[in-house]
């Protein structure tokens, strides 16, 4: 028999394949916009250091909230911007693994299933630090007495 105390749920990024721990940590998280009973504007940023000794391709799962979309994405770093950009899938996907095989920091998001996107970043140098700003809209819930907003910061194992 498993009891809570027997069980060990991990959020540590680890290397896909071998679940060996991945030196990549999250140095901050915030959240920022404007909420109106009309919806949700918002700007989630993710501030990423890696400490890998090799170039290392990172998938960075996350949820929208409930009636929201991703606009657009920015990744920024020491010498470098990066602004997504709406593609036809096959292209974006071929893009990306192009990008990635040159030796360029590459990025690519896909949604999978109703509110689960994956933003994938290949070719994140040793010692680099970047930050991932999320561009949302949301969609509030209104009641007589006012309005609520709920915003997911993980995602469940």
């Amino acid at each position: 028999m498993t009891t809570a105390t027997d069980t060990q749920i991990s959020y540590l990024p680890v290397r896909s394949g071998e679940g060996t721990p991945l030196k990549l940590a999250m140095q901050r998280l915030w959240l920022r916009g404007r909420l109106l009973p009309i919806g949700a504007h918002l700007f989630v940023h993710h501030v990423f250091r890696s400490s890998e000794v090799e170039p290392v391709e990172v998938v960075y799962c996350f949820a929208l909230p409930r009636d929201a979309a991703l606009r657009r994405f920015f990744v920024r770093g020491a010498g470098f911007s990066i602004r997504s950009e709406l593609k036809r899938v096959e292209e974006a996907i071929r893009q990306y693994e192009d990008g990635v095989l040159e030796g360029r920091l590459s990025t690519l998001a896909r949604q999978y299933r109703d509110g689960l996107v994956n933003l994938t970043l290949g070719n994140l140098r040793p010692n680099e630090t970047v930050t991932v700003i999320l561009e949302i809209v949301a969609g509030v819930e209104v009641r007589d007495d006012g309005w609520r907003f709920r915003f997911p910061f993980t995602v469940a194992p």
